[in-house]
């Protein structure tokens, strides 16, 4: 929820609280929480493009403790634009408004799927908070773990088989594969390969 408010420069400014999830500390720049209290994303500049004027100035308090006035928005890659802050102790991102653009899929305990367009990006559990990693350059991208969250365990354990009997055998093309015709020798390489 937000209120109106007048500041002392007669300028109408919207007031957000966010919770105060953020320890004292804050949480690295290249970090992006999750946030199903968050009404608003607010995001430092050094993840955003496109950073221009808002239409209107906001205040936002909750965000690691810290009240601050925001008058910029940019665009985070893969979502949409978000209020900047340089002040910001923590990049918050609006669970609802994630949720309006993409399905979200739960892992219990340990982490929030957010399935997009062109690949699935991981908030794991830390500390009670759901975090995603972003590059420098803007870019999220997912660990090893992360991307296993996205399978049961027999599913990773047979890729995991499946792998290093390929690394194992040479690396051979999907190509020679198809037109493998020792299934007898095959069969003993699996065999083998998982042990």
């Amino acid at each position: 929820m937000f209120l109106s408010i007048v500041n002392d420069k007669m300028e109408e400014v919207q007031e957000y609280e966010v919770n105060n999830a953020v320890q004292q500390q804050g949480v690295e720049l290249t970090k992006v929480l999750l946030d199903n209290a968050a009404n608003i994303s607010v995001i430092h500049p050094s993840l955003l493009s496109n950073i221009r004027q808002a239409e209107r100035k906001i205040k936002v308090k909750g965000v690691g403790g810290v009240q601050m006035v925001v008058d910029k928005v940019g665009t985070l890659e893969g979502f949409f634009e978000v209020y900047e802050s340089e002040s910001t102790k923590a990049n918050v991102l609006s669970f609802a408004a994630v949720e309006d653009q993409y399905e979200i899929s739960y892992v219990s305990g340990e982490a929030f799927v957010v399935h997009m367009d062109e690949r699935d990006l991981v908030f794991r559990r830390r500390d009670r908070l759901y975090i995603a990693e972003w590059t420098g350059e803007g870019g999220m991208y997912a660990t090893v773990q992360e991307n296993e969250l996205l399978y049961t365990k027999e599913e990773v354990r047979r890729a995991k088989e499946v792998y290093k009997f390929i690394r194992n055998y040479g690396y051979r093309s999907k190509t020679s594969w198809m037109h493998y015709d020792d299934l007898d020798t095959l069969k003993v390489a699996l065999i083998c390969s998982s042990t």
